[in-house]
């Protein structure tokens, strides 16, 4: 009996004695639970702080652990297909963020499938996709189809061009991505603060960029500032010096994205930008930026070489001539996609054409009720055309004055040189008046009146206008700009005609005394005939304070 008692005396002892270790370790493993769990909620909220704004702690703080790490995808745009170190490129930008943020996505993206196949390094290869953006869809290097709208699973997305060794500045990487970061949480507090009409917060547009910083030996350093005129269609590129910055520090200068370029963005920017659309990409976000009036930064690394590893890419004539030619057919495709017509160098005094020509139709279409289409998208007459009206109002006056006829400017093409000396920066054509008994005297015009229309050598014609009894000059056959030739004829002391324009209020007849005597003033570069007392015959037309008082054209005007 002793030993039953003693057995069942010591399983009690071991069941209480199990008993507390089990409730121990369960007490144990419930309060580290809680605290990993109160751990993840609070690393939770500092980073949705961070994304907010609300921490201003700074971003080598924030990364000081790996799972706070910021978030970055690599995408790389602007490369030849033929050849090409985009392998090299990526590794280079994944070492020179790896101090700062964690690179967790690459994308190469170009027109089509590159061939030969990238090959990128091993351990990136999970993580990266080689995309074409033809057609309006994405068709990566297996063959299969994704949606246009690709995502970008990083915080931020650094765009990089091949060739871009970002190892040689990872100091200023870090700086500029942490000066990047801190500028677009003062953004988005702005904008959190404020809200559109439909009541949901706004989003900041900001984008920055990172120049290599041309080396010179004077110790300063040129800065390319560039505004984009949209109204005007121009791109206006000046030169300045400026002293090269301290050691560890950033210049800031408003460069053209030229070819040495790092961008960083948010993937909201990048596709309001139609970053997929561009090329180059990093000078097409550029100048998307500031047609949408975001807000850029844009700074400059002295330690990012110049012209970096560009000449082990291209390192044969060939090879670089090559790439000469497609980057100047790539901006000149860029510049016409984006709406530049005119690209100036005010501190070289050179300028770029890249709008109509005499072998090709001009930059707008048909006008309906005296409102070009350019109006209705908030810009004035691209400069090519205007430039191209010029040459044909020369041309006319240097045939007319060699006829010796009598002929004065009329309409809009008066109030514009009263006005200035030029053609109004909205107009889309010039209107001359001409006495009827002139005509003759004008081999073209009578060619034109009898026999039709009629090419001259320079490339000019004239023809007799469809819509009534008139004449016009056109720019060439293919490019319909034009000057307009309106025959008048002297009844009872009136200037009148036969043909008069319904969707021009200023077309009316005048007292011929205006063209007795004829006037002269400098229009478009060389002296022409005008109506005398000019002001009394423009308000004649146009209402009083017409020339001091602009008005833009339409049925409303």
């Amino acid at each position: 009996m002793r030993w039953r008692q003693g057995l069942v005396l010591m399983i009690t002892v071991v069941a209480f004695a199990v008993g507390n270790v089990v409730l121990l370790m369960h007490t144990t493993t419930q309060v580290v639970h809680e605290h990993n769990e109160q751990q993840q909620q609070q690393q939770q909220q500092q980073q949705q702080r961070w994304r907010r704004g609300e921490d201003s702690a700074d971003l080598f703080a924030w990364g000081a652990t790996q799972d706070m790490l910021l978030r970055v995808s690599v995408l790389m745009r602007d490369f030849e297909l033929w050849t090409n170190d985009v392998a090299g490129t990526i590794e280079h930008a994944v070492a020179a963020v790896d101090p700062i943020a964690r690179v967790q996505q690459v994308v190469v993206a170009a027109p089509r499938l590159p061939y030969p196949p990238i090959t990128v390094p091993r351990e990136l290869q999970p993580q990266t996709q080689v995309v074409s953006t033809a057609l309006g869809i994405f068709e990566d290097s297996t063959g299969s189809l994704q949606s246009r709208d690709i995502r970008f699973t990083g915080d931020l997305v650094l765009a990089v061009v091949d060739g871009l060794d970002l190892r040689e500045c990872a100091a200023d990487v870090s700086r500029w991505i942490s000066l990047h970061r801190q500028r677009l949480l003062q953004l988005r507090n702005r904008q959190d603060t404020r809200a559109d009409v439909a009541g949901r917060a706004s989003r900041s547009c900001f984008i920055s960029f990172l120049h290599a910083m041309p080396r010179t030996v004077s110790g300063t350093f040129e800065c390319s500032s560039a505004l984009f005129d949209v109204k005007r269609w121009t791109l206006r590129v000046s030169t300045t010096e400026l002293p090269r910055p301290p050691k560890g520090v950033l210049a800031q200068c408003n460069y053209t994205a030229e070819v040495q370029t790092a961008v960083l963005a948010d993937a909201e920017t990048l596709r309001l930008l139609r970053w997929d659309e561009l090329e180059p990409m990093s000078r097409g976000l550029l100048l998307q930026a500031h047609a949408k009036q975001c807000t850029i930064e844009q700074y400059v690394s002295p330690h990012l070489d110049v012209p970096n590893r560009a000449h082990d890419i291209f390192n044969t004539p060939h090879l670089q001539d090559k790439h000469v030619r497609y980057s100047e057919q790539r901006a000149a495709s860029l510049y016409q996609q984006l709406g530049i017509k005119r690209v100036q160098h005010p501190s070289l005094g050179t300028e770029e054409w890249y709008g109509c020509h005499k072998n090709s139709a001009r930059c707008f279409g048909t006008v309906v009720h005296d409102t070009p289409e350019y109006i209705f998208q908030g810009r004035w007459t691209p400069p090519c055309c205007l430039e191209n009206i010029r040459k044909t109002a020369r041309y006319l006056f240097r045939v007319l004055n060699a006829a010796g006829v009598r002929y004065w400017l009329e309409g809009g093409t008066l109030l514009g040189a009263v006005r200035h000396g030029d053609i109004i920066e909205w107009d889309y054509d010039c209107d001359v008046g001409i006495f009827l008994d002139d005509v003759a005297k004008v081999p073209e015009l009578s060619h034109a009146a009898t026999q039709g229309s009629h090419e001259t050598a320079d490339g000019f014609v004239w023809e007799k206008a469809r819509e009534g009894d008139f004449f016009r000059v056109q720019f060439s056959k293919f490019n319909h700009l034009h000057v307009d030739i309106f025959p008048f004829y002297e009844k009872d002391g009136v200037m009148t005609k036969d043909t008069w324009m319904e969707s021009h209020r200023q077309d009316m007849e005048f007292p011929s005394s205006y063209l007795h005597p004829l006037d002269t003033i400098t229009f478009v570069g060389v002296d022409v005939r005008i109506p005398n007392r000019a002001r009394e015959f423009l308000e004649m037309k146009f209402g009083p304070g017409c020339i001091e008082h602009p008005r833009l054209p339409g049925p409303s005007a």
